[in-house]
């Protein structure tokens, strides 16, 4: 309940420093719970985990944290007599103490969410009692095959159930919780999916499987307080495994990481309903069958190939449910445009923002200041203190503008982390040796488009692997060595950054690609002998072209590297392919850090503005009437012995008053991929950087522009969309070839 006390003003300094002290000691006292399992006798070990207790019982106490006072109370009675040798360690007390020191933290966590709510505390604290009474504890028997299936099956009014918690879980009073909820156990997530590739290369690393165990045993407990019982469920019995493994009492073999990994994926379905604030039992029996059988060493039976029939979700009810149900065609709510967008920006960061906020407030003051003065009729000082002033304001603006760019920016190492697993699965299915190298997930990107990268590099990676990298016995053959590898690396340059998936297979070669073409009849015959290699390669972005020998899971379905293509150019990037046969590909990523602020070049057709993204733009170039001639049909310009398409801007766009006078214009060389095209300006006005801006519902279908910016003066001024620009263009040179072939036919 929010009206306690300590939520007072007066009191929000106290707090905040209780928190981050707390949070301190927590940090710790995991970490040394985990060492004392190992060395029960260690006395030092034991007096630091005494004091920390014994600080946070204080503290607690003082703030009127009853509930965190109490437990923290009982908790040292324990250590208090471990310590003073009144009481023999057993290893079944770390149960109850790790229980227990997860119920502090979700106290520690409601005070940091300022919603304090009773927990029931009555069973930990009688078992932390009898431990101290020197009693022994109720053993807690194991379930039974029968008594598993009635624990992860949901009962009967377990719909009615789930609709209850998904109200409660998703209401108002809720929502910051929840929210931390997710924000942790996504980052837990994203390290335990590694940790766990990392587990089946060394089983024997004792430290990792600490970790991992660390990892479950906390998304245990707060999806436990948050009463989601079969993500807390699923969590404990993959804690059971991980427990024996780290006591030594089970004997790792390679077959259980499938189990794990199964598991996993099920924990993060659960996660992802959450996520998506639709609740609804699915079938775990399998799974936790599977968890039990490893735990209590028992031959694992082997899984199904028919996926286990899900559920139904049940999604919490909306505001306007009653009225209006905005439901889709599965019978799930349209809940995902209600999620809050969270981001972690670190402190240093906010701190500089702050700085910059401050030295801003200060220039306008002083700028108000000069008006004033100017208004009242002062002299020229003034003039120049005003000139130096909004230089002032221009610099820290800028400034100000990086720093906000920086908040948003997040490693590309939580994209790169899902590829280790993807590889392993993809390995596993094509019977395959393939080791993924990452370089550069240190790289920052703005949160936009490290979302919508995802699933290009997702195609690109099982392309590689599915392609790309041979089997063992033909890469012995070809005297490679039998593993093959993937390498996913970025890096940034200037403005942009630059991402590469790169492998050392097969190859493609060109001829090939030309005589796939042709047979699917995406060019003629003339084409194919014209075409250069680099041309050749291009042709694996064409719509429905695909090489493969099958249909799989990965390729064959005649979809893929167009889409690929025209995602990267959706966000202004550029894409680019290099192979070599038998040698391997790769394939160079070129985005920009951000899509809210690029560098444009101005330029001027009659009496509009048009502003061209800077990184497309390869060259300006004077056009004089010479340059200039016509080939088939279409208005060309010859550059270094390269013949370049023309297009003016003022003619498509239909420009009002706008007349093409080839000796008073330019070509703006532009580019995508390998593709070139000259765009006919009448003038050139300068680089700018611009705040590109969503063009309205009736502007955002016209073809070749992008978006919209403002400019100092107030103009709207277009972006045009040079990618799509260039595939029109592109698309009107094969249609028109076609046509000419078939008339002279």
């Amino acid at each position: 309940m929010s009206e306690h006390p300590i939520f007072l003003e007066e009191m929000r300094e106290i707090v905040e420093s209780f928190v981050v002290e707390t949070r301190e000691i927590f940090e710790d006292l995991e970490a040394d719970l985990l060492q004392l399992e190992k060395n029960p006798s260690d006395r030092q070990l034991i007096d630091k985990i005494f004091r920390a207790v014994h600080t946070v019982k204080g503290t607690s106490g003082f703030l009127s944290l009853e509930q965190l006072s109490l437990l923290a109370h009982h908790f040292e009675d324990v250590l208090n007599r471990l310590r003073r040798g009144t009481l023999a360690f057993e290893a079944s007390m770390m149960d109850v103490l790790f229980e227990a020191f997860d119920r502090m933290k979700l106290l520690l966590q409601q005070v940091e969410n300022r919603t304090l709510q009773a927990l029931p505390l009555e069973d930990i604290l009688r078992k932390l009692k009898a431990i101290a009474e020197g009693e022994p504890l109720a053993p807690v028997s194991a379930p039974t095959e029968a008594g598993l299936t009635a624990l992860s099956a949901p009962p009967p009014e377990s719909e009615n159930t789930l609709k209850a918690l998904a109200a409660h879980l998703f209401s108002e009073e809720m929502r910051e919780i929840v929210e931390s909820f997710v924000v942790e156990t996504r980052e837990i997530f994203e390290d335990l999916e590694a940790d766990l590739l990392q587990l089946e290369k060394n089983p024997s690393d004792r430290q990792l499987i600490d970790k991992i165990f660390r990892a479950v045993h906390t998304v245990k407990g707060t999806s436990g307080f948050l009463s989601l019982e079969q993500l807390s469920l699923l969590a404990h019995h993959f804690e059971d495994v991980l427990n024996r493994l780290r006591r030594g009492t089970l004997a790792f073999e390679a077959s259980m990481m499938d189990v794990l990994f199964e598991a996993f994926d099920r924990m993060k379905l659960l996660l992802q309903q959450v996520i998506d604030r639709n609740l609804y039992p699915i079938a775990l029996e399998s799974t936790l069958q599977k968890l039990q059988a490893i735990a209590t060493g028992q031959a694992v039976a082997p899984q199904s190939q028919a996926p286990p029939k899900e559920p139904m979700p049940v999604t919490a009810p909306s505001h306007n449910e009653a009225t209006s149900p905005n439901t889709g065609g599965d019978g799930q709510l349209a809940h995902r445009d209600q999620h809050t967008e969270t981001i972690r920006v670190e402190v240093r960061r906010l701190d500089n923002l702050m700085d910059l906020v401050g030295e801003l407030v200060l220039g306008r003051n002083r700028l108000l200041q000069l008006l004033s003065d100017l208004h009242n009729g002062a002299d020229g000082e003034a003039m120049r203190e005003l000139a130096d002033t909004t230089a002032q304001i221009d610099f820290i603006t800028t400034e100000l503008q990086s720093a906000v760019m920086h908040t948003r920016m997040v490693q590309i190492g939580r994209v790169f982390n899902k590829f280790p697993r993807l590889v392993r699965d993809l390995a596993r299915e094509f019977n395959k040796q393939i080791e993924l190298i990452i370089e550069g997930e240190e790289t920052e990107l703005d949160k936009s488009l490290i979302e919508e990268i995802s699933d290009p590099l997702v195609h690109l990676i099982r392309n590689a692997a599915d392609h790309g990298i041979e089997d063992p016995e033909t890469r012995r053959a070809q005297g490679k060595p039998p593993t093959g590898r993937i390498r996913l690396a970025a890096a940034q340059e200037g403005n942009h950054i630059v991402i590469e998936v790169e492998d050392d297979g097969a190859g493609i070669d060109p001829k090939k690609l030309k005589a796939k073409a042709v047979e699917k009849q995406l060019i003629t015959e003339k084409e194919a002998a014209e075409m250069s290699d680099r041309e050749a390669l291009e042709l694996i972005f064409r719509a429905g072209f695909s090489t493969a020998q099958r249909v799989s899971k990965v390729s064959g379905r005649g979809v893929g590297m167009d889409v690929v293509k025209t995602n990267i150019t959706k966000l202004n990037g550029t894409i680019n392919i290099h192979s070599v046969p038998g040698q391997g590909t790769r394939f160079t990523l070129k985005l920009p850090l951000t899509l809210a602020i690029i560098q444009s070049l101005l330029v001027r057709v009659a009496r509009e503005t048009f502003a061209i993204p800077l990184h497309t733009v390869i060259e300006v170039v004077k056009l004089e009437p010479e340059m200039v001639y016509s080939i088939k049909g279409r208005e060309v310009v010859r550059l270094r012995d390269t013949v370049i398409p023309l297009l003016r801007i003022g003619e498509m766009l239909q420009v009002p008053d706008w007349q093409y006078r080839p000796e008073r214009s330019y070509a703006v060389i532009v580019g995508i991929a390998h593709y070139r095209l000259g765009l006919i300006v009448d003038d050139l006005i300068g680089q700018k950087e611009i705040v590109i801006k969503p063009l309205g519902t009736y502007l955002k279908k016209v073809p070749g522009v992008a978006g919209s910016t403002i400019l100092g003066d107030g103009r709207v001024v277009m972006i045009l969309d040079i990618g799509e620009l260039v595939r029109q263009e592109s698309h009107r040179l094969r249609n028109g070839q076609r046509i000419r072939e078939t008339v002279m036919a």
